[in-house]
Parts: structure tokens; sequence; C-alpha cells
């Protein structure tokens, strides 16, 4: 009887440690839920009851690899001079209390030099250009382990409004600010220092031009040297080379005729015809 009582008595143990389990399970979610419901209520109300409209830039669409599933991300950037970054530091607060850091709310913000810059906001945007528009926050999502931003596009920003706004105040011109005793003392010491930079410049100046001038007259003198029969030389050559060219164009002009026999000259005219008598010539000189 007693294996028979403990044999029944297991299922109904392990069915009752299975049902608190499940209670205790739908416990934590419904706390979990009640806590998630009353944090979307109170930043709904935040933002019903404040001006959630603001300027900001839309910068790039970044992927976001942290997350449970990688998703793509836009970033729309806010200047923290606008009246909305107020807003966004009192839900960040009421983030944090309620939530104890178990979920990360889409806000970063760029700090340098100790110094907050910007702030981003992580959200999901319709297809827009880059740029500066007129944002609202319309609703908070809470999903995952994300608090994130619902914003609306309303138009295209254009600061003109606010250049028109901006005083233009110009200082009056007053020349006795100007010409101080100690305005005048600096600005001697001024033009001194540069006078003495000038005539610096200018004596190193002409001395390395002096002494370029020197080693380029002596090295162009060793060229003129040394080119001078080399010049001599390719004249001569070409002077022949031109001289050939003509004779040899002379030649060809000339043609191949023969020229005429030319008659044969007596060297000796005849004696006899010529009517000298060589003895009496001969004979003069005996």
């Amino acid at each position: 009887m007693e294996d028979k009582f403990d044999k029944r008595a297991a299922p109904s143990a392990i069915a009752m440690n299975s049902s608190s389990l499940n209670s205790s399970v739908g416990s934590n979610t419904s706390s979990i839920s009640d806590s998630t419901i009353n944090l979307k209520s109170k930043l709904t109300s935040i933002i019903k009851k404040l001006n959630t409209i603001f300027v900001g830039e839309y910068l790039e669409r970044r992927l976001v690899k942290n997350h449970p599933s990688p998703v793509y991300k836009d970033i729309v950037v806010v200047d923290k001079d606008e009246e909305i970054v107020k807003i966004l530091k009192q839900i960040y607060n009421v983030v944090r209390e309620e939530l104890n850091g178990e979920k990360s709310l889409g806000i970063t913000r760029t700090i340098i030099d100790d110094e907050v810059q910007d702030y981003k906001l992580w959200v999901d945007l319709d297809p827009t250009p880059l740029g500066k528009y007129w944002f609202q926050i319309k609703s908070v999502k809470i999903y995952d382990n994300t608090v994130q931003f619902n914003l609306k596009r309303l138009k295209s920003f254009h600061n003109t409004s606010r250049r028109s706004t901006i005083p233009e105040e110009y200082p009056e011109f007053d020349i006795n600010e100007i010409l101080t005793y100690h305005n005048f003392v600096e600005a001697s010491k001024f033009l001194a220092v540069v006078l003495m930079s000038l005539i610096t410049l200018l004596a190193n100046f002409l001395w390395y031009f002096a002494d370029f001038s020197i080693k380029i007259t002596h090295e162009l003198s060793n060229l003129v040297r040394a080119l001078t029969p080399i010049l001599f030389g390719l004249y001569e050559f070409l002077s022949r080379c031109v001289g050939g060219l003509y004779w040899l164009i002379f030649m060809l002009c000339r043609g191949t005729s023969v020229a005429p026999p030319r008659q044969p000259i007596a060297l000796m005219p005849n004696v006899r015809r010529s009517g000298y008598d060589t003895r009496n010539t001969y004979g003069r000189y005996r």
C-alpha cells in the first residue's frame, strides 16, 4: 500500500511544482508587462504635455550589431541647444528609474573634452534624404531590450528665420583706441624685426647668388673648352656633307653627254713653213 501511495503521490508533487513554477513565471511576466505598460504610459504623458517638435539632422543609416538581431537604424542628430534636450533628459531619468538599466534607450551622446556636443536618436524613419528637418516625437516603442522613439518628419528646415533674428552689431571705429603708446611701441618693434629680417635675407641672397654665379661661370668655361673641338668637328663634317650633296646634284644635272674632242695644238711651229733658218740661229752663237 505504501508503494502505491508513493507512486500516486509523485505525479501530484510534480504537478504542484510545475503549477507553482508556471505561476511564478506568469507573475514575473505579468510584473514585467505591468512595468512596461506603466513606463509607456508615463513616457506618453510626458510627450503629450510638452512640445516635442524639434530640428534634427538626418545623418546616416547604420547597422546595429549589438542588437539581439542586427538591424539598421536611422540616426537623427539633435543639437545640444534644442529645447527637446530637456525632454530627452527627463525621459532618460524615467527609463532609468523604472527599468534599472534592463532596457537600453535609443539615445547616445557625443562628448568631446568632457562636454556634450550633440545627441543622437536611433530610430526608424521612412525613406528620407539626408539633411535637416523638423521632426516630432509621436510615441514611444518598447520592445526586446530597447526603448525607441517614433519620429514623424514634418518638413525641411531652412535657417532663414534664425539668421534674420540674429542682431548684427558692429562696433564703432575709434582711432584713439588704436593710436596708443603701447601700440606704437609694439608696431616699432615689429617693423624693426621685419627690417632686420629683410636685410639679413638680402645679404644671404647676395652671398649665395655671388657664389653660385662664380661656380656656374667656371663650369660653363670648362664646358665651352670641352665642346669647342666637338663643335668644330661637327661643323666640318656637316660642311663636307653639304658640299658632297651639292656636287652630287651637279653631277646628276650635268647628264652623260660626252664633250667634243679638242684639236691638238702644236707646241713648235714648222720651221720650214715659217722660213726660219736654224743655221743662222746657231751661227750667231758660235
